[in-house]
């Protein structure tokens, strides 16, 4: 079976992508970055309530700390975003428009500046998430494909039956 997909891909599909490849990461930085201001918050309330602090008003104070944590989460945000957004304007591969070719030994990405065919045991996995196809190769690339690059119904259903039958459990 031969199924042939052309994709442009879309800025926002990359910046999903990352999110979800690099979830748990993010996770353990959220949770420090909400944890830790929460302790500080606790902390800071306290010693409003004792009159350990006598700067200024108590509720600008508490208004302060209980803000620290979204703001925090704010910069990191931002701070990720921008790196993502950085890679997609310097890297000519990322958004170029490309065509997938998948077969019952792999699957081959063509590029304007690049070629890659991987077999499917060189796929460590793949899964839809956010209406993307996203495949990870032992070696560490990703292949993002947007599930609306893929087409007709029926595409789509031969599409998922071939990776199903090739992939097995390493497909969800």
């Amino acid at each position: 079976m031969l199924i042939i997909v052309n994709d442009t891909p879309r800025a926002g599909s990359y910046l999903l992508a990352v999110v979800r490849l690099s979830s748990k990461p993010l996770l353990i930085m959220a949770a420090t970055v909400l944890v830790v201001p929460a302790l500080l918050f606790l902390l800071l309330a306290s010693m409003v309530q004792t009159d350990m602090l006598f700067l200024g008003s108590r509720k600008l104070w508490l208004w302060l700390a209980g803000l620290t944590p979204f703001l925090l989460a704010s910069v990191i945000a931002a701070t990720v975003s921008g790196s993502v957004w950085g890679q997609w304007r310097k890297s000519p591969q990322l958004n170029e428009p490309r065509t997938l070719v998948f077969s019952d030994e792999g699957m081959v990405v063509i590029g304007k500046t690049y070629a890659v065919r991987s077999s499917w045991s060189d796929i460590a996995g793949g899964e839809v998430w956010a209406g993307q196809l996203l495949f990870r190769t032992v070696q560490g690339a990703v292949h993002v494909l947007s599930l609306r690059s893929i087409g007709s119904g029926e595409q789509t259903r031969k599409l998922f039956e071939l990776l199903r039958s090739v992939l097995g459990v390493r497909f969800r």
